[in-house]
């Protein structure tokens, strides 16, 4: 497990640095990092499903499914007031915004692609609680 200590640690320091409300919006990316590697190395075939799987949603290569759920991670940089050194990390925060937003609507318009998602996302996380 020691290619996804760095992880932890990384989503530890980030919530003993902030409050616990803050720490959602704040560590939310450091722990979707550190369950995608102990999904990996964990439950590797729930894993490549739920996150290389079909449906594939362009242009990240991440299926619909992880893009959706992580929706809540990324939300819009400029009414979050992220702070960036360049306009190019906006440009990019916005993309990934955009992109996360456009996979929350595919879902929402398609109840049994919902539904299909959900089952994988209770797949992988049952296989995870048995091995962590």
């Amino acid at each position: 497990m020691s290619n996804c200590e760095k992880y932890t640690v990384q989503k530890n320091q980030c919530l003993a640095k902030y409050s616990a409300i803050q720490s959602k919006e704040k560590c939310c990316v450091l722990e979707l990092k550190e369950k995608k590697c102990l999904a990996f190395h964990h439950c590797p075939t729930e894993a490549h499903t739920y996150y290389s799987g079909a449906p594939k949603y362009a242009p990240y290569d991440k299926s619909l499914c992880a893009a959706f759920e992580e929706t809540s991670c990324f939300g819009n940089p400029r009414v979050m007031k992220i702070d960036h050194d360049d306009a190019q990390q906006v440009a990019s925060s916005e993309d990934i915004f955009n992109y996360h937003l456009k996979a929350k609507r595919k879902m929402i318009d398609n109840r049994q692609r919902y539904r299909e998602c959900q089952i994988l996302s209770e797949r992988l996380n049952r296989c995870l609680k048995k091995a962590t």
